[in-house]
């Protein structure tokens, strides 16, 4: 991934003008590569040359990879490094976990220490839940599960008067075994935090009032156009009675409608602040060339684009290669190959690895990619391949962290019994832990007090035995750090990782370190504390990030993928993609059937979103950008390019590939063709035939 802002670079006018405006609420709209973090901690440097203290200005944006670039902006400029340490910026579920833990715990009825569970720990607590009631044959089947908790998370994240009915009254059922089991583990899911701190404002409006004077007196919204109603209320309450507000924005890139972002919202905001709304417009691209910013230009002014905002782009760097429209005569198969062996000879002629990225709309692209790229050795990333395996080192670590944080968590007890793995089922340890839960439930105690009153009941041969000693002794210790004023959070992540092998060798079990330690550890160590936080509040933001990163990519746009490293080219779906950017991109599949998807074909809404996802591909580079689709698809049926690319037609290079006569390898003996395709040689468009997605 590249960048080209540096700390050294001057405003530009229009930055200027929006970083210095005066107090009260300011909406700053702005497109791709126009600087809108740039012209943010611009503003942060004003408000603190103005005498305003760091402790009352709160950064808030809607992922964690924008809040780590946000972040790393304010500790490298000059005007701001001094003070960023104490500066709040995370994520809009940071925030509100913050206030939970701060202020708002007693007023919704939880402990200041719990801990969140990812989707997968939910799914499955549930179905074992259901098993207990129902027994095996009636048990509910996974995939019904999934569709219960999306409807759930939905809902959590909608207005009020918004909320939608369940299919099936069985899923109420469901939902209320889930915060039965939530209320004894003192835990809460991701899709809770931000109803929770909501109610929490509501019904304390005097402890809200002094917290908006002493944390929020100068509130800084990046990315608003990614917000959901219940954040959106979220944000009115967090705003103080000076309405120190400054939303900054691009409403085309709103394309999280499926979790529930709403970009009316933006015209909410104008409405809700009236006449005394400052808008400010960036208009210059800092980051790519001419013929770039002509392509993002071009898109916002399209009928498809629905007229949100017209982006209007200056450049300021060289006129660059034009975009570029690729078409296959054949399968995807050759194509693949072909961009494959492209990016080899980009690299053999002065690019890097890191600065090139395949971004596609599916995951089964990248699927159907990455067998090319091992058997040609070259070095790639993908992102959003976080880790499922729930005994591994990086989980056990983040169990042993969780439970020292909150001895009543069942998950990470049952994580963290898989210390001992070598010959220990799965199914072995939640027997365990379900025995040892249901006294700790009589007995009125938590997990590890109840572990302990169990292991005295166990003969000295007892199976058991070991692993509940192993995973006490692992408590005890990260327990006692965890109270230690001088102990970090990698100290603690360190220390639980060498007795989870201690354990592991003594019991003759595996002591291989998985990628995903590494990474732990490395983000254990880079990722400072924000603000006054105490390492208890540190810790648990820092589990909170890993439980996001740990969901799903249909669910995880929140923080994205904090394990993947950029080593190598890229592949990300376009919704991964958004935020980053690369010298070069290939747009893969940039065909009718996968931009839009054939499933959005009925919605018109859907295909306006459609067209914003498409947008969002199409302004990823810095240098190049290379559109690819092959003619046909896995049942040969017939395939045109994109529709969104009508908009682009004036300046797109247009390039036909075919296959040649003595080819060895699929794509090796390709012929190219610079020649633009005319409409008269365009072959007409197919009768649709719709292939459902799987």
């Amino acid at each position: 991934m590249t960048t080209t802002r540096t700390r050294e670079t001057p405003l530009d006018p229009l930055q200027r003008a929006a970083a210095e405006a005066g107090e009260g609420p300011l909406l700053v709209i702005g497109g791709p590569g126009t600087g809108k973090t740039h012209t943010l901690v611009a503003r942060v440097g004003r408000l603190l040359r103005g005498g305003a203290s760091p402790h009352t200005i709160t950064c808030v944006t809607f992922s964690g990879r924008g809040a780590e670039m946000l972040r790393q902006q304010l500790e490298t400029t000059p005007e701001t490094a001094a003070a960023a340490s104490t500066i709040f910026v995370g994520t809009i579920h940071n925030y509100a976990s913050f206030y939970l833990r701060r202020a708002g715990y007693s007023v919704v009825g939880i402990s200041p220490h719990f801990t969140i569970w990812d989707r997968e720990q939910v799914e499955e607590i549930i179905r074992e839940n259901l098993e207990r009631e129902a027994g095996p044959d009636g048990v509910m089947p996974a995939r019904e599960v999934s569709r219960i908790l999306d409807w759930h998370e939905k809902n959590q994240k909608r207005a009020e008067v918004e909320r939608v009915n369940a299919e099936d009254p069985s899923w109420h059922r469901v939902i209320e075994i889930y915060n039965d089991e939530k209320r004894r583990n003192n835990t809460l899911g991701l899709e809770d935090i931000i109803p929770l701190a909501v109610t929490a404002m509501e019904l304390e409006p005097e402890a809200r009032h002094l917290w908006n004077r002493t944390r929020t007196r100068h509130l800084m919204v990046d990315e608003f156009q990614d917000i959901t109603p219940r954040q959106y209320r979220l944000v009115e309450l967090m705003t103080g009675p000076t309405q120190s507000i400054t939303a900054l924005a691009d409403p085309n890139q709103s394309i999280n409608r499926w979790s529930g972002a709403d970009p009316a919202l933006l015209e909410q905001f104008r409405m809700d602040h009236g006449r005394r709304l400052n808008t400010r417009l960036l208009r210059v691209n800092h980051r790519g060339t001419e013929s770039l910013s002509r392509t993002a230009s071009l898109m916002t002014q399209s009928p498809q684009m629905d007229g949100l905002s017209n982006d209007f782009q200056n450049a300021v760097r060289p006129e660059g290669p034009a975009p570029t429209l690729n078409r296959y005569l054949g399968r995807a198969g050759e194509m693949d190959q072909h961009v494959v062996e492209w990016a080899e000879r980009l690299m053999r002629e002065g690019y890097a690895w890191e600065d090139m990225a395949l971004i596609y709309r599916t995951r089964r692209t990248a699927s159907r990619i990455v067998g090319k790229l091992t058997a040609r050795n070259v070095p790639y990333t993908v992102l959003g391949n976080a880790t499922t395996d729930r005994d591994s080192n990086a989980r056990c670590i983040m169990a042993l962290v969780s439970l020292a944080l909150n001895p009543s968590d069942l998950k990470a007890f049952t994580t963290a019994a898989g210390i001992v793995k070598t010959g220990r089922p799965r199914q072995m340890n939640r027997e365990l832990t379900r025995a040892i839960q249901r006294d700790a439930l009589r007995d009125g105690l938590d997990m590890v007090q109840a572990a302990g009153n169990y292991l005295r009941k166990l003969t000295a041969n007892a199976p058991d035995r070991r692993t509940i000693t192993q995973v006490i002794h692992a408590w005890q210790e990260i327990r006692e750090m965890l109270h230690d004023p001088v102990t970090e959070l990698y100290d603690l992540c360190r220390r639980a990782n060498t007795l989870l092998l201690e354990a592991r060798m003594s019991g003759a079990g595996s002591v291989n370190q998985d990628p995903e330690t590494y990474r732990l550890m490395s983000l254990a160590q880079t990722t400072p504390r924000m603000g006054q936080e105490t390492l208890h509040e540190f810790v648990a933001r820092f589990l909170e990030m890993m439980a996001s990163a740990l969901e799903p990519d249909h669910q995880s746009s929140e923080n994205g993928d904090p394990f993947a490293h950029n080593r190598g080219i890229t592949f990300a779906t376009i919704h991964q993609s958004k935020g980053m950017q690369w010298k070069v991109v290939w747009v893969m599949d940039a065909d009718d059937d996968n931009m839009p998807l054939t499933r959005s074909e009925e919605d018109p809404e859907r295909v306006r979103e459609e067209s914003r996802i498409f947008y969002v591909a199409a302004t990823r580079a810095t240098h190049q950008v290379h559109f690819c689709y092959a003619t046909a698809d896995r049942k040969n049926n017939e395939v045109r390019p994109s529709r969104f690319l009508e908009s682009l037609d004036e300046i797109l290079e247009y390039r036909t590939y075919a296959p040649g006569p003595e080819t060895t390898l699929p794509g090796a003996g390709f012929e190219e063709s610079g020649q633009r395709e005319t409409p008269d040689d365009r072959e007409p468009d197919p009768e649709p035939e719709w292939e459902p997605e799987t």
